[in-house]
């Protein structure tokens, strides 16, 4: 199904069962797998690729507390998704709030990952499956980020850096391209003294990272 006003560009594939809201822009020789779905706005560059199951633009989880209860904050933003980009199965990317959910050129999402509200990935990063951003995350150029690693709000990850191994989580702080971590520590946290500080994994003596 393809919603009103909608465009899609010359040599572009659109999978049986798919749904293209109203008002997306989809560009030339992409390839829109079958079951995907694009809420109204989202807009596509040239030559990418939606894996089966895939949602893109959907709300943002966003809730503010009042008089006893959560009422809904509105997600009035849209998803944007660069040239060459290449989306797994069964991913997700939220439509921004206040601002827009953008993902550069040239980024790889594996099947499960989770792109939260206005969250920014730079050019040409890949992250693998059952990753989760949480809202307003900023990503770099060319970040490298492993399977089921988690991220909270605002999370800032600078140009080059890399995240790798289950069970990791990166708090508020910023982590610098020197942040190079491998393995099965239970946490992840850049503090304000710049030291670096994780959990213990059994006795393996794990890589240090080097202080400013």
């Amino acid at each position: 199904m393809i919603g009103e006003d909608a465009h899609v560009g010359a040599g572009t594939q659109i999978g049986a069962h798919s749904v293209i809201g109203a008002g997306c822009w989809i560009g030339e020789n992409c390839r829109i797998h079958p079951r995907v779905t694009l809420y109204g706005g989202v807009r596509l560059g040239n030559r990418v690729e939606i894996h089966s199951g895939a949602v893109i633009g959907a709300d943002g989880f966003g809730y503010a507390l009042g008089e006893g209860k959560h009422w809904k904050f509105p997600q009035v933003g849209i998803v944007e998704i660069g040239d060459d980009v290449e989306i797994g199965a069964n991913a997700t990317i939220d439509r921004g709030s206040l601002e827009d959910t953008r993902i550069a050129e040239g980024v790889k999402l594996d099947n499960l990952v989770h792109v939260g509200h206005n969250c920014q990935i730079g050019a040409h990063s890949v992250i693998a499956a059952q990753a989760g951003l949480s809202g307003s995350c900023v990503f770099g150029k060319r970040v490298v980020v492993g399977g089921q690693a988690g991220f909270g709000e605002r999370c800032k990850l600078e140009d080059g850096s890399v995240i790798g191994g289950p069970k990791r989580r990166a708090r508020r702080e910023n982590h610098s391209q020197r942040l190079r971590r491998y393995g099965e520590p239970r946490l992840v946290r850049w503090r304000n003294s710049k030291s670096f500080s994780r959990g213990t994994a059994g006795s393996r003596n794990w890589p240090r990272a080097s202080k400013e």
